[in-house]
């Protein structure tokens, strides 16, 4: 589709969004090199962050490698930029108006889906070991439940509980008590089968959800974890 700004016409767009651990690229429109836009766009946001953090509002369109280059913002923030075929209007032009207008509209609706996933996540994730939290295992251990007795299909479920955790506490500090969580939560991750599930069950216990696990291999999974905290 060609989409119209006045005299501005669009026949493609990429819209790149800067995510925790890597690089979101959205495309509309025929982009030939879509790996290559993508790394002209991660050079963008990353001189935007530097340039224009502190700016509130928009910054203006660049000319990048025969695409015009708008920031996605949010206060204090670089979320990603848009890229548009051809080089950046002049200023003060209705070309250049209007593409910040799309670009303030495509800042704000990217920051607000940004806040709704981030309070989705706290809601349901651990902070401190980025594991599911309690809530999340309850709702997945009923589901395995669920599942278990319309398939026959068993499952199994392990409590892991750290010793003398209070002791590590009392000792070191609560600082160093919550590198041990963190720590213990990626070593039982790392133990566990590609489909298993690790839940931060509350303070230093951890619940295990593992599909399809019948009962007389349970113990030797549940050892496997407890051998790599050991290691």
């Amino acid at each position: 589709a060609t989409y119209g700004l006045g005299q501005f016409l669009l026949a493609a767009g990429v819209i790149a969004v800067r995510c925790p651990t890597d690089l979101l690229v959205v495309t509309v429109g025929h982009v030939p090199d879509r790996e290559l836009v993508g790394a002209r766009a991660a050079g963008v946001i990353a001189a935007l962050e530097v340039e224009f953090a502190p700016v509130v509002g928009l910054a203006p369109a660049q000319s990048v490698e025969g695409w015009t280059a708008v920031p996605l913002r949010a206060p204090g923030a670089v979320l990603g930029v848009l890229l548009v075929p051809g080089a950046a209007p002049d200023r003060s032009t209705e070309a250049e108006r209007l593409v910040a207008i799309l670009a303030t509209g495509l800042g704000i609706a990217l920051s607000n889906a940004l806040l709704h996933q981030r309070s989705s996540r706290l809601a349901t994730t651990d902070e401190l070991t980025a594991l599911p939290n309690r809530r999340s295992g309850l709702a997945a251990l009923g589901e395995a439940v669920t599942r278990a007795g319309t398939s026959g299909r068993p499952f199994g479920v392990a409590m892991i509980d750290i010793d003398h955790f209070k002791v590590v506490n009392d000792v070191h500090g609560h600082l160093v008590g919550d590198q041990v969580l963190a720590h213990v939560a990626r070593v039982c991750h790392g133990a566990q089968r590609f489909d298993d599930q690790l839940f931060r069950f509350g303070g230093e216990e951890f619940l295990a959800i593992m599909p399809g696990l019948p009962p007389h291999r349970l113990a030797a999974a549940a050892e496997r974890m407890r051998a790599a905290v050991e290691a």
